[in-house]
């Protein structure tokens, strides 16, 4: 439907591995300034990743379309992951061939005081 309007839909699944959500849980646990990140449930979590692996994978492959397709973007790296969502948007945004909008008045004929 959104597409249909003329809204262009990107969907992005950042994935970040077992092992760096391990170093991260890590340094939350090591770092008094980070504590109050952590929570219960990320440790209970990481006991169901291959689950949750599965159920994303599924979720994914049913709900992407040619129109709107999900992005499965490698997070390890905060840097890799910034550059690549930057790179699709301004690509997404460049194919959308976007005009700069006519005014709706003269701009001659206004003073200011």
């Amino acid at each position: 439907m959104l597409q249909d309007e003329g809204i262009k839909v990107l969907k992005c699944c950042l994935h970040i591995s077992k092992a760096e959500q391990k170093k991260r849980l890590q340094a939350r646990l090591d770092d008094p300034q980070k504590q109050w990140k952590l929570q219960a449930s990320d440790f209970e979590d990481r006991k169901l990743w291959s689950t949750s692996i599965r159920t994303y994978q599924q979720t994914l492959a049913a709900t992407s379309t040619r129109d709107a397709p999900w992005y499965i973007v490698p997070a390890d790296d905060k840097s890799d992951r910034d550059r690549f969502l930057a790179e699709l948007l301004v690509a997404t945004m460049e194919s959308m061939n976007l005009k700069m909008p006519q005014p709706s008045i003269k701009p001659g004929g206004f003073k200011l005081l």
